[in-house]
């Protein structure tokens, strides 16, 4: 080894993914308590917590939305708009971690072995940006209702970190992260359903 020269680690970078749930329902700026679709070629492409509880889900048409909840509140998809409303949520992690890698508004990264050792820990980490992200979301709507399932996970790789935050949102509907010690991942990855695999871009 060159002297002074710094320690690469092998095999995947330790990752933190977090995963809104449903972000353009979010990104509308509606109460959770609202029944909100969010449209794209006539589908719903995102509902709010209400209107979920109403039977309304990604993937119906517009007018099976409507006669599920005559109520409901629609709005077309809109990238730019989904991406504004994110910045909220960047902008409290990057206090947390100087480098962050969007993916698409709703979901992001960060490698953690920096802000992991100054933090506590993988655990200790992934339960800080949990609670900051779900406190700067309740913030932002200001009813005090969590406008969305917040999904944390923490594995060897990017793709694994979100495949963990998804499983976080499916599993545990967001109420708390999922951290995957090092070393682990395949054990964890192994027993999901292919559709749970198949999710996240490779």
């Amino acid at each position: 080894m060159v002297p002074g020269a710094a320690i690469v680690p092998e095999g995947p970078v330790r990752t933190l993914s977090v995963l809104c749930a449903q972000w353009p329902a979010v990104a509308t700026g509606r109460p959770a308590v609202v029944p909100v679709a969010v449209l794209h070629a006539n589908r719903c492409v995102a509902v709010s917590p209400a209107a979920a509880t109403l039977g309304v889900t990604p993937g119906l048409r517009r007018r099976e939305a409507q006669a599920r909840c005559p109520s409901i509140e629609l709005f077309e998809r809109d990238q730019q708009r989904d991406a504004r409303s994110f910045e909220i949520v960047l902008a409290e992690l990057e206090q947390i971690a100087a480098r962050l890698e969007v993916s698409e508004p709703g979901s992001c990264a960060m490698p953690t072995i920096g802000p992991s050792r100054y933090h506590g820990g993988d655990r200790a980490l992934a339960a800080l940006v949990h609670r900051r992200v779900v406190d700067v979301l309740r913030d932002r709507i200001g009813s005090g209702v969590l406008p969305c399932a917040v999904g944390v996970g923490l594995a060897d790789g990017p793709r694994a970190a979100a495949i963990a935050a998804q499983e976080a949102v499916t599993t545990h509907g967001g109420e708390r992260p999922v951290v995957v010690p090092a070393g682990f991942t395949a054990g964890f990855l192994a027993p999901l359903p292919v559709e749970r695999l198949s999710f996240v871009r490779s």
